[in-house]
């Protein structure tokens, strides 16, 4: 059932089967729990019919004039990570992409020095080598279910989209700390 859950926005949802069913009316809306959590992992499981525009909005905090977040979002097929503030009737007013975590699992270090050279790539698989076990589709499928994943601790949030890991390690200010 939608209990503990409310909606913003111009979506109708039910719950449906043991799911939640969400239909755009408009622009698109959201389900907002009811209650707070602070660090947290969600998961879930989708399927989007026609173009997909879907993601989780995490540490959604009330503003002067609406709401903001840290957004996990999967639109035409690709994994990214914006903070997003939204009016008061859930329409999207302003959005920042964030910055890479780079491989940090608490907090964030300060972004790199522009001047300096980067590093480079290391554990790569040699070309022409042949794995003993095949990976498993990691794309994104239209049509089909996927499966989202957002780790959020303290000042960084790692996405995963069908078991990739991860495919988005984001700090969730682009502020130096």
């Amino acid at each position: 059932s939608l209990t503990g859950w409310h909606p913003l926005g111009q979506a109708d949802w039910r719950a449906e089967g043991g799911e939640f069913v969400g239909k755009a009316t408009g622009d698109g809306g959201w389900l907002v729990l009811d209650h707070s959590l602070q660090d947290t992992g969600f998961y879930t499981a989708f399927r989007c019919v026609g173009p997909c525009d879907v993601g989780v909005l995490l540490r959604m905090t009330k503003t002067v004039d609406g709401t903001k977040g840290t957004y996990l979002s999967v639109k035409d097929g690709k994994l990214e990570a914006e903070s997003l503030t939204l009016d008061t009737k859930g329409n999207v007013i302003d959005r920042e992409k964030l910055r890479t975590a780079r491989g940090q699992f608490r907090f964030a270090p300060p972004l790199p020095d522009p001047t300096e050279l980067p590093q480079t790539l290391r554990g790569t698989q040699p070309e022409g080598a042949v794995l003993p076990i095949k990976k498993l589709n990691q794309s994104f499928r239209q049509g089909e279910w996927n499966e989202l994943e957002a780790l959020l601790d303290e000042d960084v949030m790692r996405g995963y989209l069908n078991d990739t890991g991860p495919e988005v390690s984001v700090a969730t200010s682009n502020y130096d700390l």
